[in-house]
């Protein structure tokens, strides 16, 4: 951390439009931004509890319910909340609440979007703002048939995300991303034989592998604006009705405007892998009951990821493992 906070000041004294608290704040700003990459990265990693198979006895709608909402209790080993050179390992919470919405319009486009709080809390305790706390919103129109969900579906995303200090105390950072892309999943049922192309062909599949590539231009409060370039795969496999296996990876390669009279060229892997185990039915409340519907629908998942990023600027890179259970619930309406 002294090797980026002297470059920080130097850089500051080079620039003299840039104070010396300003270029040392960069290095909060820097902690902050890579952290909220990897957490996206792992909220996008799950599915949506209502999207897991449901347990025996208990019938799916024929039409899903707009609406979803999530609770998500993760805990984690993370080996380097800092993301700095001289990063220390520490136990992680991150509590998570997500709204998520999606319909189908008469045209052949669907609409969906995202609202997720969550909080970052690290037993150890951090100078340097990886305690930060994230609102974050998504909303997507993609191309969709209703003919054939395995074809390939443009896309077009808006994305805020406002950042906080620990406990929202005040806000320190704001993205607005602007994104165009495409999307194409295959479905394999038994045996890894396609399913037959159809409106909905997701509830037949034992595995989905999919693609997104994308791109998109970043506006910012906190820093200089940027525009990158995304490649997404990922493979989900239903192992059987209690156990399930997804493995994603965000590959990202960001160009910086100038800044600090330096050209700054990012590039970020993120895999994560998640093992999910939903309880059978024997294991809760009677399906319909009230205490059932209270519950949700729970599952625990166990999740493994690390993001390593490269960079033109050495204090810019950093390597990240992390590993824990979480707990989730989630309901439909």
């Amino acid at each position: 951390m002294a090797v980026r906070t002297a470059w920080l000041l130097g850089a500051a004294l080079l620039c003299g439009h840039v104070t010396a608290a300003e270029a040392t704040s960069l290095r909060t700003r820097a902690a902050r931004t890579h952290n909220v990459s990897t957490r996206i990265s792992r909220i996008d990693s799950l599915l949506p509890t209502t999207q897991v198979v449901a347990p025996p006895g208990v019938k799916e709608e024929a039409r899903p319910l707009p609406f979803a909402f999530d609770l998500i209790l993760p805990f984690f080993y993370n080996t380097d909340p800092d993301q700095s050179l001289s990063g220390k390992p520490s136990f992680e919470v991150n509590p998570e609440a997500r709204l998520t919405w999606s319909q189908r319009l008469e045209a052949p486009v669907r609409i969906s979007a995202l609202l997720d709080v969550n909080a970052d809390q690290f037993t150890r305790r951090s100078d340097n703002g990886a305690n930060a706390d994230m609102i974050l919103g998504r909303l997507r129109a993609q191309y969709e048939s209703g003919r054939n969900d395995q074809q390939w579906q443009p896309f077009a995303y808006w994305q805020p995300n406002l950042i906080f200090s620990q406990f929202f105390a005040q806000r320190v950072d704001t993205w607005n991303d602007l994104g165009l892309g495409v999307a194409r999943y295959l479905d394999f049922g038994p045996g890894l034989r396609r399913v037959a192309a159809a409106s909905d062909t997701r509830d037949a599949a034992v595995v989905t592998l999919g693609i997104e590539i994308s791109g998109s231009r970043r506006f910012r409060d906190g820093g200089p604006a940027s525009v990158a370039a995304f490649a997404n795969p990922s493979v989900n496999w239903q192992m059987t009705p209690q156990w399930s296996f997804a493995a994603q990876a965000d590959l990202t390669y960001r160009w910086f405007e100038r800044f600090l009279d330096r050209e700054r060229r990012d590039q970020l892997a993120t895999p994560v892998l998640t093992l999910e185990y939903q309880p059978p039915d024997g294991w809760l409340p009677h399906p319909g009951s009230g205490l059932a519907r209270a519950l949700g629908t729970p599952l625990v998942d166990f999740q493994v990821f690390f993001s390593r990023q490269h960079s033109n600027i050495y204090e810019a890179r950093f390597r990240q493992f992390g590993l824990g259970p979480m707990l989730r619930t989630g309901w439909r309406f």
